[in-house]
């Protein structure tokens, strides 16, 4: 099994923000440089709560466990939708 969340360094996780604005989440990372600027990632509460475990240093598996348990769903049906999320992450520059 592949673990795709480790692409960003656990240590540089942290510095990451969820935000709540106009009835959404948004996930933007406040100490960019303003040369390198990554554009906020909004999204639902399930991202937000994808996104908060990330940060917080979780792997992909203990997220779907812990999401698994929060909404009732099978892990293995959420690991794809991590994966997925995070990759999305990935290509936007988090």
């Amino acid at each position: 099994m592949v673990n795709i969340i480790p692409q960003t360094d656990k240590s540089t996780r942290g510095r990451y923000r969820i935000t709540e604005a106009a009835g959404v989440f948004w996930l933007y990372d406040p100490g960019q440089e303003a040369w390198k600027y990554k554009r906020p990632v909004m999204m639902n509460e399930v991202g937000r709560d994808i996104a908060g475990l990330w940060i917080g240093g979780a792997d992909e598996e203990q997220i779907a466990s812990e999401l698994s348990l929060r909404y009732g769903v099978d892990s293995g049906t959420i690991l794809v939708d991590i994966r997925n999320f995070v990759n999305e992450l990935s290509t936007k520059g988090y």
